[in-house]
């Protein structure tokens, strides 16, 4: 999401990215160079400051989108110091430990720094943890343009279609993409099988995690239950899906949701969180009442029946928002909104 972001900012001289020395495999530092960009890692704050230096001691007017806390007061000592006009966002994603992800931003509450949520939800977390609401913009993320061209659409909800199930009603088919941690409340799935065996469906869960291995001791006995772990092939699984589930209700946001879009997947989430605020009920998609297995047989047993002229039109929908609400050209011209609306400090008369 940040490289997105960075790749559509195109009016800078030079955009640079500073990255952690990573702690696995994944690095953001050599993803940032793959796609052209000048990319400097630290493993310390004093590391940091160096890396910066150079490039405030080279302009005088910066822009910082960050994502850390200390980064950003780093930032703005170093622009006082070097009188270099300095904007910056500060981007709150959410998190599974909340003095983590939210608690700490109330401490930016002291610097003019512009803190973005990246959905209702996280916005209302960062209130809760006492970020100055004022100092809050909600920019939802995005798909970008060159992502658009890596999804399959799924074939049309149409019973003349031999590919259009469940509407043929065989075995309907949703998958589940997701971490298969605590959070994510894919035990839920389990027990709502587990409770009234779902016989009808067929549940695909791509994804690794901590509860991977309990879980599928959980399932094997369920044979329409099948936990594949980490799949490369993701996006040609969800075009040949009937249904995309989504299950946590503390999402901060569910990037997946948007693919499942572009996909022209009918999803079905919780009535809670970041996930829940992706999609208005039986207009873009389904939802359930959160944490309840009940309700959630009962979505997934109505979603079964629904006529596929009600289903393709919630796709229609769904498509619709993409392009509007979640396109790139839409978060783009919000971040630079955000930018504009950031108070310009640091640099002396």
């Amino acid at each position: 999401m940040a490289l997105a972001t960075l790749e559509g900012l195109d009016e800078y001289e030079r955009r640079i990215v500073f990255a952690p020395l990573p702690s696995g495999n994944a690095s953001v530092a050599a993803a940032a160079k793959e796609a052209g960009f000048d990319s400097v890692t630290f493993h310390s704050k004093w590391e940091l400051v160096k890396g910066l230096f150079p490039w405030f001691l080279r302009y005088r007017s910066v822009d910082i989108i960050g994502t850390g806390v200390s980064q950003s007061f780093i930032c703005h000592a170093l622009a006082r110091l070097m009188r270099v006009s300095l904007r910056q966002l500060q981007v709150a994603h959410g998190g599974t430990i909340e003095n983590h992800a939210y608690g700490r931003k109330r401490h930016l509450n002291r610097l003019p720094v512009r803190m973005v949520a990246v959905s209702d939800f996280v916005r209302d977390k960062l209130v809760e943890h006492g970020v100055d609401p004022e100092a809050i913009t909600v920019i939802d993320n995005f798909l970008s343009d060159a992502q658009r061209h890596e999804y399959r659409p799924r074939a049309p909800y149409d019973p003349r279609e031999d590919r259009a199930r469940p509407i043929d009603r065989a075995r309907v088919k949703v998958a589940v993409v997701s971490r298969v941690d605590p959070i994510k409340k894919i035990d839920l799935l389990v027990d709502a099988v587990l409770e009234k065996g779902l016989a009808e469906f067929r549940f695909d869960i791509y994804g690794t995690g901590g509860m991977l291995d309990t879980l599928r001791e959980r399932a094997a006995m369920l044979p329409n239950v099948h936990f594949h772990g980490y799949v490369a092939d993701v996006k040609d699984r969800l075009a040949d899906a009937d249904f995309l589930l989504h299950l946590c209700p503390e999402e901060p946001f569910g990037l997946v949701i948007l693919e499942a879009f572009l996909t022209r997947l009918v999803v079905i989430v919780p009535d809670a969180g970041g996930a829940g605020s992706l999609v208005e009920d039986r207009t873009t998609g389904l939802r359930f009442r959160a944490d309840d297995s009940g309700d959630l047989c009962r979505v997934l047993d109505a979603a079964r029946n629904l006529p596929a002229a009600e289903l393709q039109a919630m796709v229609d929908a769904g498509s619709a928002e993409l392009d509007a609400r979640f396109s790139e050209a839409e978060g783009l011209r919000r971040y630079r909104e955000a930018l504009s609306a950031t108070v310009r400090g640091d640099l002396p008369n």
